[in-house]
């Protein structure tokens, strides 16, 4: 376990010019404090290298072979068994022409978005952490470049404050080489953005770019001071995501409202942060770490108790088999999120966000170039790069979305876990990436309306309100086109779950009412469906999101 204490630091603005910094306008406190800062779990089990009799990797851990004679331990990493040696069903055998994909990977449906052509190309992740062994194989060909910089001349050459700062910085140290010398960084960026280069693909987007940030040393002590330099250098050099795996205690004063504030406005600037709520220690409604338990970008309908968003998207622990790893960690308690226990109606803030794998992961070596170390994990830190990374596959395909939107897509249409809706304990439920980019897919009514021979249509009409949708859903149409009409309800996977309507009208407008009800009489789960209209030669749809 890593423990990270910040030292006492005097808390007055920096030298060094940061330009968007005074664009928007948000000052550091001129007081000095001490915190307690806390990482998360690192109890990696072994380097593949050393596997014992694991004919899938060689001395360099470089894949050799598929997954046969796997040893338990292994196995269960790459996702081919469960905690109690079950096989898990999803898991395939790779092909010997690619790499094997880590378990979470798959389970979020990273790879399918990989085979719809996107991989994160074009998406900053910057990861603020003990630095990067950003020499890895599976990192250098993917890492930011200051390029107002001239690397180890020992000048300042953009004058920005920062000597050196060619592929990011190290505010611990206070130079311009963020090289890991604890190794949770790296672990944490080969989550992220591992490319498979050294023969397992651990990166859940493996074509972003790294923007390496050290503000904990390698004894894993660092200050509430670097980790705010940090985050400002992210705002001001173009990062589009800060994944924070680490946290420190929550506690009452000013500092907290501070920090809320401040990575509020780093969210208005279209940064999308992703924090590590903890591991479930301490006392509800203080159990949340900072700056995890600041208020998301987006409020989620379950959360009953409307304050003011922010800008933090908090992820926490699952297994394989979806079971949470730790204690409820969730709700935290801000003056617009009151909370007492056993009310229903002072819910405090729901905590955490999303869930993900944090168990079993394997990840980047960061005593080597070209090895890999775990299964390792057991919290919500490994589970933070998979929600960041997941997020800068939805920011490479659909570059316009904002941090709210990105939060509201992934809650939208994540696999519910647990109790119905959000909870304290999953979230909105697992990350489901693939689910989230074909929300964010245009439907065929916003594209165009054809007929079946290819020919636009002007008059039809297809309305689906109200649109997610908690309840009944009416569906307005408008037709000018002979034959039958139908409209049916379709799930993500194309069946047909529910005819809406079946008329012999030729011409015809009007309105209906659907229930959110298969033909079994079940209400459908959450989730993304289509509603289809057919009339004679002319076919339209709508995409709908259901939710409990």
């Amino acid at each position: 376990m890593i423990h990270v204490k910040a030292f006492k630091y005097e808390m007055n603005m920096p030298k060094r010019r940061i330009h968007r910094k005074k664009a928007i306008g948000l000052q550091r406190p001129r007081l000095a404090a001490r915190v307690f800062l806390v990482g998360v779990a690192f109890g990696l089990l072994c380097s593949l290298a050393a596997l014992p009799n694991d004919s899938c990797f060689a001395t360099a851990g470089r894949f050799m072979d598929g997954y046969d004679n796997l040893q338990n331990k292994s196995a269960f990493a790459l996702g081919l068994i469960g905690e109690s040696g079950s096989r898990v069903p999803w898991a395939i055998k790779e092909s010997v022409l690619a790499p094997p994909i880590g378990w979470g990977v798959r389970k979020i449906g990273a790879d399918s978005v990989w085979a719809a052509g996107v991989r994160g190309a074009g998406v900053v992740v910057a990861i603020l952490d003990t630095g990067t062994r950003y020499t890895h194989v599976d990192l250098a060909d993917h890492l930011w470049t200051n390029t107002d910089e001239i690397p180890n001349n020992g000048i300042d050459d953009d004058s920005n404050g920062y000597v050196d700062d060619y592929i990011g910085y190290d505010f611990a140290n206070d130079d311009g080489d963020p090289m890991d010398d604890n190794g949770h960084g790296t672990f944490i960026a080969g989550v992220v953005l591992g490319d498979g280069t050294a023969g397992f693909s651990t990166g859940v987007a493996p074509d972003a770019m790294l923007m390496s940030l050290k503000w904990i040393d390698s004894l894993g002590y660092g200050s509430e001071n670097d980790i705010w330099e940090a985050v400002w250098y992210a705002v001001d050099n173009g990062a589009d995501i800060v994944c924070l795996a680490v946290g420190w205690a929550d506690a009452d004063g000013w500092r907290r409202d501070w920090w809320r504030n401040f990575l509020a406005i780093v969210a208005d600037s279209g940064i999308t942060i992703v924090a590590n709520p903890g591991y479930g220690t301490g006392q509800i409604p203080r159990r949340v770490w900072m700056p995890a338990a600041v208020p998301p970008p987006w409020l989620h309908p379950d959360q009953t108790l409307r304050g003011e968003p922010a800008g933090v998207i908090a992820g926490a622990a699952i297994d394989s088999f979806d079971s949470y790893i730790g204690d409820q960690i969730g709700p935290t308690v801000w003056p617009d999120f009151p909370y007492v226990p056993g009310d229903p109606d002072l819910i405090g803030l729901l905590k955490p966000d999303l869930s993900a794998p944090g168990v079993g992961v394997i990840s980047l070596d960061y005593r080597s170039d070209t090895t890999y170390m775990g299964p390792g994990g057991g919290s919500s830190g490994f589970a933070s790069p998979h929600v960041a990374g997941a997020v800068a596959l939805l920011r490479s395909a659909y570059s316009s979305l904002t941090p709210a939107e990105i939060d509201s897509i992934l809650e939208m249409t994540a696999v519910d876990l647990g109790d119905s809706g959000k909870d304290n304990f999953y979230g909105a439920g697992r990350v489901d990436v693939w689910a989230a980019y074909q929300y964010c897919m245009p439907g065929v009514e916003e594209e165009t309306r054809r007929d079946t021979h290819g020919r636009l249509v002007e008059a039809a009409r297809l309305v689906c309100s109200p649109n997610p949708s908690f309840g009944p859903i009416a569906i307005s149409y408008a037709v000018d086109s002979p034959g039958p009409i139908t409209i049916q309800m379709f799930d993500l996977a194309g069946r047909p779950r529910q005819e809406i309507l079946a008329t012999d009208r030729t011409s015809v407008q009007g309105a209906i009412h659907w229930d959110g009800r298969d033909r079994s009489g079940h209400k459908l789960p959450s989730g993304i469906y289509f509603v289809r209209l057919s009339a004679g030669r002319l076919e339209m749809s709508e995409k709908i999101v259901l939710m409990k």
